[in-house]
């Protein structure tokens, strides 16, 4: 299933995608590893438990693709691993911000958009078409199999 539970928003000029399964958040690992100016995810992934990453599809520009997500867990111990500058603001600005919000509200916003309704509005119903659209392509394959 793409896309159906993606959140996107913007650290420091970086893009973050989480989804929900069962009201916790997954992180896109490419991304976080993007944040953390680390060049290789795979490396990343190798070194952590089984339990603290899956694979979901995502819709890119080149197509829906399998991703690694990982857990809170997995988000934690890849921050605490690395050594770069960028590591200490992201894991504030996760665990301070995103992570609370997620919890409180279900989903994270910034004040930009809970201020503009047509902001929200706008993003829900690209969201109503990224979904339609994830659905569609589940239909091709399944007609396919």
């Amino acid at each position: 299933m793409a896309n159906e539970n993606v959140e996107v928003w913007v650290f420091e000029g970086s893009t973050v995608r989480t989804v929900q399964m069962n009201g916790e958040p997954l992180w896109v690992l490419k991304d976080v590893c993007g944040v953390l100016d680390i060049s290789n995810s795979r490396n990343i992934s190798a070194r952590l438990d089984d339990d603290e990453k899956g694979v979901y599809l995502v819709d890119t520009p080149g197509g829906v693709q399998n991703m690694t997500i990982i857990s809170e867990s997995g988000l934690y111990a890849t921050i605490m691993r690395s050594d770069k500058p960028q590591a200490k603001p992201f894991r504030k600005w996760v665990t301070s911000e995103v992570l609370p919000a997620i919890r409180k509200h279900g989903m994270y916003a910034i004040d930009d958009v809970l201020n503009d309704p047509d902001m929200l509005i706008n993003a829900l119903l690209r969201l109503k078409e990224e979904r339609a659209k994830a659905k569609a392509l589940e239909q091709t394959v399944a007609v396919q199999t």
